[in-house]
């Protein structure tokens, strides 16, 4: 690859350059990627508790579902903002959503089922088809722990957990709650305090809100899984509309 380009774009071009000359040596074939760039744009949503749990959500589901690691970055004076400057760098929602998700969600991704009746919709009443509860569960040496994230815009969730057979896990847990009533507030509530992890026990996680569960295991042998498993809905059609409702596409076929 010959880089024609200086300064930022010549670094990305070069990042990507080493990526692919990677992808080659591992895999023996170059695999096709896409790069992402996501955040909840609309002025009304910047540095608010409801934008911090729907990107957080977002993120977590993208690395289930097969994407490289997440970072969250700060920019000033944009969407990008997880802090303010003019209140002596006051932590944003998303700055301790993030926080959290780095602490306790890093290591090995899990895979989790999640089995429910329930439905989302959306503010026209609407089913949308996505789960109600975002359910992640990570590993990292003797760290266990469960990351529920509620995607309902009105009402609590609760969850009955169901543990892996065989693992010989502590009832000693801490359970973190990261929560807000109201979607557009600036500030978040944690709420932090021992539990007693059982298999079967139930945990309600507000509205919009997140719960972590962090514990510890001994002698954990999980089955690694083969690169590039997990579930993927294939796309047959795409409709767009408008924010007005003007429709726009129609049935377009992909491959």
């Amino acid at each position: 690859m010959v880089i024609h380009n200086t300064g930022m774009s010549a670094k990305n071009i070069a990042g990507l350059d080493l990526t692919i000359r990677d992808m080659l040596s591992v895999t023996g074939t170059i695999k096709t990627f896409y790069l992402n760039e996501s955040n909840m744009t609309t002025s009304a949503y910047k540095d608010s508790f409801g934008q911090a749990i729907v990107m957080t959500d977002y993120l977590a589901a993208g690395m289930r579902f097969g994407s490289i690691e997440p970072t969250i970055f700060y920019l000033p004076g944009s969407e990008w903002l997880i802090t303010r400057p003019s209140e002596n760098y006051k932590r944003l929602p998303l700055f301790l959503t993030g926080k959290f998700f780095n602490r306790f969600c890093k290591g090995h991704v899990l895979y989790t089922e999640f089995i429910t009746n329930d439905i989302i919709t959306n503010s026209n009443g609407q089913k949308i088809n996505w789960e109600p509860l975002g359910a992640y569960a990570y590993n990292l040496d003797e760290n266990l722990s469960l990351l529920l994230i509620n995607r309902d815009f009105v009402n609590p969730f609760t969850i009955q957990i169901a543990l892996p057979e065989g693992v010989n896990y502590s009832t000693n847990a801490t359970m973190y709650s990261i929560w807000n009533g109201d979607f557009s507030s600036v500030e978040t509530n944690i709420n932090s305090g021992a539990i007693n992890l059982t298999h079967g026990m139930l945990v309600t996680i507000p509205r919009h809100s997140m719960v972590i569960i962090a514990t510890q295991v001994q002698d954990v042998e999980f089955s690694q899984l083969p690169h590039g498993y997990f579930d993927r809905v294939h796309v047959e059609s795409l409709n767009t509309w408008t924010d007005a409702g003007r429709f726009v596409y129609d049935e377009v076929h992909c491959p």
